[in-house]
């Protein structure tokens, strides 16, 4: 390694580690005598002794060239070890720096002073995030760290594609409509509450499972026939799975919607969440998995007055009559909860038509343009 031709020192270097001339090489510029050559004598000086004859006489810089050379070469030899000295130190810093950006990301890592804490996104690269040069190290991912899951936060938006639908504008509806909804069907009762609506002319709606459709794709076509609404309840009506992501949902959703469309020709808008948009299985999801349905255009539909035919086999048909009638009267316009698998709803359904209809209300079909029905967190 050549060190003649680089005269940088760098601030701060011991005098010790400053760069020297390469050994032999004159220290005083030309023209200037030597230490101790060609000095005037004092004047009162005593002569000294005079040299042999015949011989030169020495002088101080024949004298001091020996020592010159011995500093030299350990001035060099200091130069040498001191510049390998900062390289071996130079690498090292690059070495651990990866380390050191790593744990500053980590909980127990620190943070520069003054900076806040910020959360990286999903698909920054290392260059993009805050205090990282753009040329900086690749992240690295310690041992300790979880495997990155499969589908992450967000995946979900670019599944799925044809799960989407466009929205009507909302319409406020009526004073002293209702919305009757069936949920669960089809079923054996299907065919006896399609007459009954019939002989009353009135519309309704039915959240229909996909277990349910099977064997009883008659009773289906022929709710779309006779204009009723059809909408998406569940394709599995299991809590624990549907639940368990974002990503579940939305899949039972669109193999619902598939088998609805396929035997039936619509395309459902209307969603009912089992258990209603908040319940105990999606108490910590609820808030993207409605924001996803809403985002692709469906809307969904909790109730503000219902039959509680589900909570209790043993309800006659008067009891759900009555909490019917009691619902209703406490809205300005309803949207009523009923199961299409229930014997005694569909037994208690022509005293519900009957003596609403005398009171003056209507019953129309459930579409996209009717105002959300929804429980706050509260409910």
């Amino acid at each position: 390694m050549e060190h003649a031709e680089h005269r940088h020192t760098p601030a701060g270097t011991p005098p010790a580690q400053r760069e020297r001339p390469a050994p032999g090489a004159d220290e005083n510029p030309a023209g200037s005598p030597a230490p101790g050559a060609g000095a005037e004598p004092a004047e009162n000086a005593a002569p000294g002794p005079l040299p042999a004859p015949g011989s030169a006489a020495p002088t101080g810089r024949q004298n001091s060239a020996p020592a010159l050379r011995a500093v030299c070469v350990l001035a060099g030899t200091a130069a040498v070890l001191s510049a390998l000295a900062l390289g071996c130190a130079a690498a090292l810093c690059l070495r651990l720096w990866p380390l050191g950006s790593q744990a500053e990301n980590t909980p127990g890592g620190a943070l520069a002073a003054g900076a806040p804490a910020q959360q990286p996104a999903e698909n920054d690269s290392p260059a993009s995030l805050p205090g990282l040069p753009e040329s900086g190290p690749p992240a690295q991912q310690s041992a300790a760290d979880p495997p990155a899951a499969e589908c992450p936060a967000g995946a979900y938006q670019q599944l799925w594609p044809e799960l989407y639908v466009t929205p009507p504008r909302t319409v406020e509806p009526a004073e002293k409509t209702v919305y009757l909804t069936f949920d669960d069907g089809p079923s054996a009762n299907t065919v006896s509450i399609l007459q009954t609506l019939a002989q009353h002319d009135a519309k309704a709606a039915w959240f229909v499972t996909g277990g349910s459709i099977a064997g009883r794709e008659a009773e289906l076509c022929a709710i779309a026939g006779a204009g009723h609404a059809l909408g998406l309840h569940s394709s599995t009506h299991d809590y624990k799975t549907i639940y368990a992501s974002v990503d579940s949902f939305l899949a039972d959703m669109a193999a619902l919607s598939a088998q609805v469309a396929g035997l039936t020709g619509v395309q459902c808008a209307l969603v009912r969440f089992p258990g209603g948009s908040i319940n105990a299985y999606n108490a910590g999801l609820y808030q993207p998995l409605c924001a996803e349905v809403l985002r692709r255009g469906y809307r969904y539909y909790d109730w503000n007055a219902s039959a509680q035919d589900a909570v209790s086999p043993q309800r006659s048909a008067d009891e759900i009559a009555r909490r019917v009638i009691d619902g209703v009267h406490a809205n300005r316009w309803s949207v009523v909860l009923l199961h299409d698998t229930k014997s005694h709803t569909a037994q208690a359904l022509p005293q519900i038509l009957e003596t609403l209809a005398g009171e003056g209300y209507t019953f129309a079909a459930l579409d996209p343009s009717v105002p959300m029905v929804s429980f706050g967190y509260g409910d």
